[in-house]
Parts: structure tokens; sequence; C-alpha cells
């Protein structure tokens, strides 16, 4: 996967063949469907994809007082656009001819770049699927398992015409893969994020997750070697790439009874396993200040920090009245406040 000209491409891959199996009773399917990355958004379809290079200056100057005011002063979103309005009727007025330069301060500030655009993913009113956004090739107008209208009506209830797909359920998604490269922008952010390779070690001290044993020497890369390897020779990183750990949050709530025990719910979670999985197993290649280039970032998870309803669902902790209430230890209820704890057995 590469970043170049302000478009993703895959690089150096090919679509293999997958038997179906079945491991400890689970089937698996015989089409991986994370790869490749069912959520890529490609930044050639998108509608919002202007060049100011093809804008006059005078309106390009419009575009920055206005978000300035915004982001400086405060002005209301509502302000804004009245503003956006009058200006475009001030044009008019003196050039009959021209084009519309303005709608909102909202796809004003995508063009400036001020502001990462929100996507917005589909889902399945009915079993909670999630699907591309409108503008990917690889959108559905229905839900393929439930034939059920994943958007809404193409006009509404008083006859207007919607100027863009609507969904039915809104899932907003910036994708990690996005954000990287988004931050990888910023002067001396590189160097920072490199800095641990340098840092002196003293067995038996911990300073950060780099003197744990899951990062240096459990955590794996998709070719069967340690993901954060440093050594000597690779002080720029294994094969030159930045590798970058992170961690994943999640904060659980209960749900109403109708929805607690239903199984679809970690539907949700596919868009961001996915952009994991890419950056993982592919990685992106960014423009960086050591590699103007391109320099391939690779991510890894190192953790999922998450609270003990959370810890149920997506690590399938069991209750805390489980005879073995963690997936990982040895350690029972009984055992857990004596000596026996420590030992394995």
């Amino acid at each position: 996967m590469s970043y170049a000209n302000g478009s993703w491409s895959y690089a150096d891959e090919t679509d293999h063949a997958h038997n179906a199996e079945v491991v400890d009773g689970l089937p698996h399917p015989s089409v991986d469907e994370d790869d490749p990355d069912p959520f890529l958004i490609d930044e050639e379809v998108r509608s919002d994809n202007l060049d100011l290079a093809d804008i006059p200056e005078h309106v390009t100057v419009i575009h920055a007082l206005v978000s300035w005011l915004h982001l400086q002063f405060h002005l209301p979103r509502i302000a804004c656009n009245a503003l956006l309005a009058i200006l475009t009727l001030l044009l008019f007025f003196l050039n009959p001819t021209a084009t519309s330069p303005f709608t909102t301060l909202q796809s004003r500030n995508r063009l400036l770049g001020v502001n990462r655009p929100i996507h917005t993913l589909p889902v399945c009113p009915n079993c909670h699927d999630v699907y591309p956004p409108a503008s990917s090739p690889r959108c559905h107008d229905t839900c393929t398992s439930c034939h059920v209208e994943l958007f809404l009506p193409g006009q509404t209830l008083r006859g207007n015409t919607r100027t863009l797909k609507t969904p039915v359920i809104k899932y907003p998604y910036l994708p990690l893969s996005e954000q990287i490269a988004s931050i990888l922008k910023i002067p001396g952010i590189e160097a920072t994020l490199d800095e641990w390779r340098d840092k002196p070690r003293k067995p038996g001290m911990y300073t950060d997750i780099f003197d744990g044993n899951i990062c240096r020497t459990k955590l794996k890369g998709p070719d069967g070697n340690l993901f954060f390897s440093n050594q000597t020779n690779e002080r720029g990183g294994p094969n030159g790439e930045l590798r970058l750990g992170v961690n994943l949050g999640v904060d659980w709530y209960a749900l109403p009874a109708e929805f607690m025990i239903r199984l679809n719910v970690q539907r949700f979670l596919q868009p961001i396993m996915s952009d994991l999985l890419r950056l993982w197993k592919h990685g992106i290649k960014v423009p960086t200040e050591s590699r103007p280039e391109g320099r391939l970032v690779r991510v890894a998870l190192v953790a999922v920090v998450c609270d003990k309803p959370a810890a149920h669902k997506i690590g399938g902790f069991a209750s805390h009245s489980h005879t073995y209430f963690c997936t990982e230890c040895w350690i029972s209820v009984a055992d857990k406040t004596n000596p026996n704890a420590f030992q394995q057995g």
C-alpha cells in the first residue's frame, strides 16, 4: 500500500486463494473479507478532491478569511454560511456569468485542508452490518444479507432532491491510516516517533513499553520477525520502515436487554480492524521529512485498553464470578490472594 499524489494504492500484492477450514470448532471463510480492505477510500473518487490552483485568488482569500473567523474568533457555523451566501450574491452581482464559488464552511475547510473529511459509512438497519461509503466503488445500495435499503430515498418527503446519498444509519469514520499520513506532516514528528531506537536501555529498568517483553520479544511482523526489531543495523527501522505501536481504547456500557445479547454488534469494529490489519500486513507509504519520496509505515496493535464490560465483549474475558477470570493466566479466584497465584501450574 502506498500513498502518493493524494491517493492510496496497493503495491506488490497478489490475490491468494484460501481454503475453508475449521479451527477450534469454528468455520473460517475461504475468502479474507479484510484483504483488500473493503473500507479503503481512494482520494480520487472523493467529491471534495479539489485543487486550489483551479480557483481564482480572490475566491481563495475569501475561503481563508471565513475559515479564519471561525477558527480564531469562533464565529458560529450558521453565521459563516450566511457570510458565504452574502459574498456569493455580491460576486454574482459583479460578475453574473460566474459560477457559484462557495457552498458551506465545512466544504471550504476541506478544500483548504483545515479538517480531515469524516467519512460516513452506511449501516444496515436490520443486521447492523457496515458497508463502504457512497463514494467507494465497493458501495452497496442494499444489504447483501437482508436486502434492506441502506440509503434514504433520492427525494425528501417535501419532494426535494437529495444532493448526496444519505445512509439510513450513519457511521462516522476516519481511518487510522489517514490520520497517520496527516500526523506525519507535522515537522519533527517523524524523528520523535523514532527516538526510542536510540534511547539507552538498562536491564530490569522499565521506562517505556519498549523495555517490556511484549514489544522486545513477542510482537511479530507479517514476515514472522520481531515487529519492533532494533538491531545495530536497524536504527532507521527494519528495512528502513517506520514501525508504530498503537492501543485500542474501548469503553462499553449497559445496552437495553433487546440489544445486549445480539451477536452482530462486533460488525461496528470491522472498519477499524480492516484498517489495522492492512497497516500491519502491507503498511502504507507516506512522504516524511527524512524521505519525501515516501517511507513505508507499519502499525501493530499493542494493547486493548478497556473497562470490564468491554473486556468481556472485545477480549472474551469471563465474568468476575468465574473460577478462572482471565483467558491467559492460570490464577483462580481461590488463589488470587495467596502465594499460589505466583506459582505457574
